[in-house]
C-alpha cells in the first residue's frame, strides 16, 4: 500500500480560509522501484475556498508539486492504494428543471454561451451527467400562473393511444436547443430524466398534482395520487383501467421524440420521490408497483429498440430505501428490467445505503440523483458507493413576497423560482435554500450570470474526473479532513480533500451543517496529502 504525506498549511503560504485541495497526480515515466514510491511524480494542486465570497481562491492552480520518497514524519498521514478499487465513476452534473431552462433563455447570447461553457466545457466545469424533467417539476415557470403540464394532457380527456403527445413546449421554451449546444460543446454530456407525473388522466385522482395543503409520505387511503394499475394483482389500486403500458408508451414517445432532436436520453428513473405526495406534481409507487412498472417499461423499451438505462427508487435514503431495493432487484425479472439505484439525501443521514445495497447486489449501479450539498457530503456519498452526483436547482434566484407560510404579514424573503415554492418562506435549514444557485441571474440585470459557490466546490471533483475513473481506496476522514481519491483511465490519480467537514459546530441533524457556502466559517489548516507515497516539495 502506498503512502500519503501532508504538509500544514504554511507551507503553501494561503492567505484566507480554504476549504478544498483537488490534487491530481501524473505518475513520472521511471522503474519500478522508483514509481513504487512514487518519487518524481508530479503533483497539479487546485484549490478552492468554501466561503467564495469572501476567499480568493475558486478552482485556483497552484504550482506544480513533485513528489520525492517517504520519510518519517509526524505529519498527517493519507494512504492511498490504488490496487483497491471500488465503484466505476459515471458524471456529474445538476438539474435541467424548467426554471433553470427559463433563467438560461434570458440571458443575452452571448452570456448564455459563456455560461454553458462554463458548465460543461472541458476547460469550465466538466458536468457531463444532468438530470431533465419529463414534463413539469416543482420548479416550473407556470406553477404559480397557468399552473403544471405534462406532454399529452389532452384537457384531461383519456387518450390511451397518445395521439396528443408532443414536446412542443420544450423546443419553444428553448429547452431542446440549450441541451443540443451542451452536447456540442461537450459530447461526453449526457442526460437523464425524470418523471414527477404523468398526464392526470392516467392517474386515480385525475390530478397532475397531489392534494392540496397534503404535505409528506404517500398515504393508502385511496386519497393519494397514483397510476392507474386495475382492480387485480397484489399490486392493483382498485381502478378501472390499468395505464402502466400506456405509461411505459409515453416513456417510449418522450425518448423518441429527443433522440428524434439529436438527445438521446441515457437513462431514466422510474418516478421521482415515489414514497411523497405534495401539492405539486406527484405519483406514489409502492415498491411491488415501482417493481410492477420497471418489468411492462424495460419490455416497452426492447420493443422499440432503445438501450435507455433504467434506475430504481429515485427517493431519499431514509422511509422505504430497502423496500424498493428489494423489490426491484430481489426479484428475477425486475432485476433484468434496472441497471441501478437512485437517492436522494434531504434528510442528511449519513450515506452507506448505496454501499449495501451495491454489496448485495454488485452489478447494479447506485447514483445520487438528487441534493445540492457541500464538499464533506460530495466526498461521502462516493465513499459510500455512488457513482454519479448530480445536484438541484441549477439556476434560480430569490424574491421579496408576503408568504404564504409566514405569519409576520411582511414582506419576508421567498424560496427559488419561478417555481411552486416561489411564495414560500426560505428555510435556512433547507441544503437547496437560502444560498445562491450554482449559477444565478445578476441582480437587476438577468442577461448576466454569476457563478456561486457550488460551481467552485463541485468543480473540484467534476473538472478532474474522467468518465470511467475507479474510486480506490483512500484513508477514512480524520478530525476534520475527509478524502475521496480516484484512478483516471489515463493513469492519472485525483485525491479531493476538505478540511473543515464539521467547521460549523452544527449537529449531524442540522442541514445547514454542510452549508460551509454561505457561512462565516474561520479559517483552518489544511494538510496536503501527496498520493503514490510521497511528499510535497
Amino acid at each position: 500500500m502506498e503512502s500519503v504525506r501532508a504538509r500544514p498549511r504554511r507551507a503553501i503560504a494561503f492567505a484566507t480560509a480554504l476549504g478544498l485541495a483537488a490534487l491530481f497526480i501524473t505518475p513520472a515515466a521511471s522503474p519500478p522501484a522508483a514509481a513504487s514510491t512514487g518519487a518524481g511524480s508530479s503533483v497539479t494542486v487546485t484549490y478552492s475556498s468554501y466561503n467564495v465570497d469572501e476567499g480568493s481562491f475558486r478552482l485556483t492552480p497552484q504550482a506544480t508539486k513533485v513528489l520525492t520518497p517517504l520519510s518519517a514524519s509526524t505529519a498527517m498521514t493519507i494512504n492511498v492504494d490504488p490496487s483497491v478499487q471500488y465503484q466505476q465513476y459515471e458524471g456529474w452534473g445538476s438539474s435541467l428543471e424548467d426554471a433553470t431552462v427559463y433563467h438560461l433563455t434570458r440571458l443575452s447570447s452571448a452570456n448564455r454561451e459563456s455560461a454553458l461553457h462554463a458548465l460543461v466545457s472541458k476547460t469550465g466545469g466538466n458536468m457531463n451527467l444532468w438530470r431533465t424533467t419529463i414534463g413539469c417539476a416543482d420548479f416550473c415557470r407556470t406553477a404559480k400562473t397557468t399552473g403544471f403540464w405534462t406532454y399529452a394532457d389532452n384537457n384531461g380527456v383519456p387518450d390511451p393511444t397518445l395521439s396528443s403527445f408532443s414536446i412542443d413546449r420544450d423546443i419553444a421554451d428553448g429547452k431542446i436547443a440549450i441541451m443540443q449546444r451542451m452536447k456540442q460543446i461537450n459530447p461526453e454530456v449526457r442526460f437523464f430524466a425524470s418523471m414527477w407525473s404523468p398526464p392526470g388522466w392516467m392517474k386515480t385522482t385525475g390530478s397532475i398534482t397531489g392534494p392540496q395543503n397534503v404535505f409528506g409520505h404517500c398515504h393508502s387511503d385511496g386519497t393519494e395520487p397514483r397510476v392507474q394499475h386495475g382492480s387485480t394483482g397484489p399490486h392493483h389500486t382498485n381502478s378501472p383501467n390499468d395505464y402502466y403500458p400506456v405509461l411505459a408508451d409515453y416513456y417510449v414517445k418522450y425518448l423518441q421524440a429527443y433522440a428524434a432532436q439529436g438527445i438521446p436520453i441515457h437513462a431514466v428513473t422510474l418516478q421521482n420521490e415515489p414514497d411523497i405526495q405534495m401539492p405539486y406534481p406527484t405519483t406514489c409507487f409502492t415498491p411491488g408497483q415501482m417493481q410492477d412498472f420497471a418489468k411492462i417499461l424495460t419490455q416497452k423499451l426492447t420493443t422499440a429498440g432503445l438501450g435507455t438505462k433504467v434506475w430504481g427508487m429515485d427517493a431519499n435514503l431514509t422511509g422505504q430505501t430497502f423496500a424498493y431495493a428489494d423489490a426491484l432487484l430481489g426479484d428475477p425479472a425486475a432485476n433484468a428490467a434496472v441497471d441501478g439505484i437512485a437517492y436522494h439525501n434531504y434528510d442528511n443521514t449519513k450515506m452507506w445505503q448505496p454501499n449495501a445495497v451495491a454489496a448485495q447486489y454488485p452489478t447494479k449501479t447506485q447514483h445520487m440523483t438528487e441534493i445540492t450539498q457541500g464538499a464533506n457530503k460530495l466526498i461521502e456519498f462516493f465513499r459510500g458507493g455512488v457513482s454519479s452526483y448530480t445536484g438541484w436547482a441549477t439556476m434560480f434566484e430569490y424574491s421579496w413576497c408576503d408568504a404564504v407560510d409566514d405569519n409576520s404579514n411582511d414582506l419576508v424573503l421567498c424560496n427559488a423560482g419561478p417555481s411552486w415554492w416561489s411564495d414560500r418562506r426560505v428555510n435556512p435549514n433547507d441544503p437547496d435554500a437560502d444560498t445562491p444557485s450554482l449559477i444565478s441571474p445578476r441582480a437587476g440585470d438577468p442577461t448576466q450570470y454569476d457563478l456561486n459557490g457550488w460551481y467552485y466546490i463541485w468543480g473540484q471533483f467534476s473538472r478532474h474526473l474522467q468518465l470511467g475513473a475507479k474510486r480506490i481506496d483512500s484513508t477514512d476522514r480524520m478530525g476534520n479532513v475527509s478524502n475521496v481519491a480516484f484512478r483516471n483511465p489515463d493513469g492519472t490519480v485525483v485525491v479531493v480533500v476538505a478540511n473543515r467537514p464539521d467547521a460549523t459546530g452544527l449537529p449531524d441533524s442540522e442541514a445547514a451543517r454542510y452549508n460551509t457556502t454561505q457561512l462565516d466559517t474561520a479559517a483552518a489548516p489544511l494538510p496536503i496529502p501527496a498520493p503514490h507515497g510521497g511528499i510535497l516539495h
